[in-house]
């Protein structure tokens, strides 16, 4: 059935378990950006643990990036999750929402990763 409003078809279940629907925009909720990851129906506890996982993240990357910029090193996204034990993935993500907000920059240094290839080396701007 379409959407009168939209003209879309509403999103299908992902499996079977949650269909999208109930999902609103942070306007809609007045909720800042990141409780999307709690279900409209989910209790305001879970909405505020997805806001604050996020905020954790930064807080821990940050405070690892600074640790290794404090020894003149700076740190690649791999060095920063072998420390944190966060994934590499979660890391890259965080990484730059802090380099947007000018919390870290781009040594201009370059290490390889596990896999052999580049990888940017950050410091912290503070």
């Amino acid at each position: 059935m379409v959407d009168t409003v939209s003209g879309h078809y509403p999103p299908k279940p992902i499996g079977g378990m949650f269909d999208g629907t109930d999902r609103l925009t942070e306007e809609q909720h007045g909720l800042p950006e990141g409780w999307r990851n709690a279900r409209l129906n989910d209790p305001d506890t879970s909405k505020a643990a997805a806001i604050g996982d996020r905020k954790f993240l930064r807080r821990k990357i940050l405070a690892s990036i600074e640790s290794f910029s404090e020894h003149g090193m700076g740190a690649t996204k791999w060095d920063v999750a072998d420390d944190t034990g966060l994934l590499a993935e979660s890391v890259h993500k965080r990484i730059s929402d802090l380099r947007d907000d000018g919390l870290v920059h781009d040594s201009g240094w370059r290490r390889n990763g596990p896999s052999g290839r580049a990888c940017i080396v950050w410091k912290s701007t503070r």
